[in-house]
């Protein structure tokens, strides 16, 4: 409910990956949300519904205030809908912050399944970017084999560590290897490693997480300094 606009939704987010969304994950003959009005079913291709980015989750939606002919263009521009279409995010999103303030194995699971879909919402996301950040999960120098959020990355930063440091490569061997890797080790810094291009396109959109500047290492003009974990030195001018 919000102002004069009602509608009711059940969402959930399955166990595993749909089968349908295996081969391409924004497969646009799938349908993820169902959208009912007055309980009279209309449609469950409705991209409008609900962003790309929540195409793994499921759910109906019944609304009183659309128009049974409702059409694309109606919906298009229905205010109804995009105050519709807020809530269904903000409520996702509570249900992902629920699934984390439990952790275990569903949350594990849940990051494997789904976790490339809220780098794209981060990527694609501009109003909830921020948000989706505080979920999104990478393998880190921190942990051999589980993932990590950037808030428990933050929790671990050392004294007078100022940035969120991360490397990208073809995965964990590579990034480990990386000479990038040198200009933290003497100060004992956690590094993230983005072993999938749609890791650095994420760290990229945040550019920062709680206050902390985000980081790659590889960049040439990243040089750590005493007092301070990261100063970008200017470009230099050479004269003809």
């Amino acid at each position: 409910l919000e102002g004069q606009v009602e509608f009711r939704a059940l969402l959930y987010v399955p166990g595993m990956l749909p089968f349908e969304l295996g081969s391409n994950m924004f497969d646009e003959n799938t349908g993820n949300m169902r959208l009912y009005v007055k309980r009279v079913f209309i449609n469950d291709k409705f991209t409008e519904l609900c962003p790309r980015w929540l195409k793994f989750v499921k759910g109906v939606v019944d609304s009183e205030d659309l128009p049974l002919n409702v059409g694309r263009e109606i919906l298009q521009k229905s205010s109804v809908l995009r105050v519709v279409s807020r809530r269904i995010v903000k409520k996702c999103l509570d249900m992902f912050e629920d699934l984390k303030e439990k952790d275990g194995e569903d949350w594990a699971t849940f990051q494997k399944q789904f976790g490339k879909y809220l780098k794209v919402g981060v990527v694609e996301d501009n109003d909830n970017r921020n948000d989706i950040g505080e979920y999104v999960s990478f393998l880190s120098t921190a942990d051999e084999k589980n993932l990590t959020t950037l808030d428990k990355y933050v929790e671990r930063m050392k004294e007078g560590q100022t940035c969120i440091y991360f490397i990208s490569g073809e995965g964990r061997a590579q990034c480990e290897m990386s000479p990038s890797l040198e200009k933290v080790k003497n100060n004992g810094y956690e590094v993230i490693f983005c072993t999938e291009p749609l890791d650095e396109l994420c760290m990229m959109e945040l550019k920062e997480f709680d206050g902390k500047e985000i980081v790659d290492l590889s960049k040439d003009s990243v040089m750590l300094a005493t007092g301070c974990s990261s100063a970008l030195l200017p470009p230099v001018c050479t004269p003809e």
